[in-house]
């Protein structure tokens, strides 16, 4: 099976997308690195500080063809914690 290479380095440089082909924006957020075992070598995902409004998802569409990028939604609630945590 062969393996395509990580486009989230990239967005080190410009959190905005934009670098990798996306005509919106991403939404305003951060790039998460460690894992319960420790930091990782490259960025596993993007992570947004606010939860996203439905208009939203379709603006990130061109990311899924672009970067390879998949919207997903976590429900963090009942004391797990998120990413930071």
């Amino acid at each position: 099976m062969a393996t395509l290479p990580n486009p989230l380095p990239r967005l080190a440089a410009d959190p905005s997308g934009r670098v990798l082909g996306l005509e919106l924006p991403l939404p305003p957020g951060r790039l998460i690195d460690t894992t319960d075992e420790g930091p990782w070598h490259e960025p596993l995902l993007w992570c947004a500080d606010e939860p996203a409004a439905p208009s939203a998802w379709t603006a990130v569409q061109p990311a899924r063809r672009t970067a390879g990028l998949l919207p997903v939604l976590l429900d963090v609630g009942g004391g797990q914690g998120g990413p930071e945590e």
